[in-house]
């Protein structure tokens, strides 16, 4: 499961917050990297760890004036890279998402007296690459029928924080017969 950004940076400082930044060398970095591997973290959520670590050090010499180097954790990442406890993710080429595993966790959910069409949702959100806070901010008026347009309301967008609406088309291209690929049929 994943974490947040707010939950991964409690969790370091709940895990390296106790040392003073001279304590943060290459050798406790890696030895933090081992710990976290033990405990079930990838390679990936390693390196995000990591990642973390590296930005909170470049602020605190940027924003504060704290005299220190960012070499101790690259260090600890190449290091924490050649045991391969810090990687890219394991590729998923074999699994091909279908109509049937998109609706199954729909057959999971809901009572009788509240059903949530997760899979229609899910369909919706590979169909328009939207995501899920963007999604639950759609309103009525957000929804041209007679043009099959969708306004998206403060579209994630790195350049831009606030005040990206966005219009986009809505096609029918997801295919609902069960057990057929997203993949396009070109590929």
């Amino acid at each position: 499961m994943g974490r947040s950004k707010t939950a991964s940076l409690i969790f370091l400082e709940k895990r390296l917050g106790r040392f003073k930044l001279p304590e943060l060398d290459r050798e406790r970095l890696i030895q933090f990297g081992k710990e976290r591997a033990r405990e079930g973290a990838g390679p990936v959520t390693l390196g995000i760890d990591l990642g973390y670590i590296k930005t909170i050090l470049s602020h605190a010499a940027a924003v504060h004036g704290i005299v220190l180097s960012s070499e101790s954790t690259n260090l600890a990442r190449i290091a924490l890279t050649r045991l391969g406890l810090v990687g890219k993710g394991d590729e998923r080429d074999g699994d091909q998402l279908t109509m049937n595993s998109i609706d199954s966790p729909q057959r999971s959910t809901g009572t009788p007296l509240q059903q949530i069409p997760l899979g229609r949702i899910i369909r919706f959100a590979v169909a328009t690459a939207m995501r899920q806070d963007e999604i639950c901010r759609i309103e009525g008026p957000d929804f041209d029928r007679e043009n099959k347009m969708l306004l998206i309301r403060d579209r994630k967008d790195p350049r831009r924080k606030n005040g990206n609406d966005q219009r986009i088309p809505l096609l029918d291209v997801a295919d609902t017969t069960p057990g057929r690929s997203l993949r396009s049929n070109a590929s």
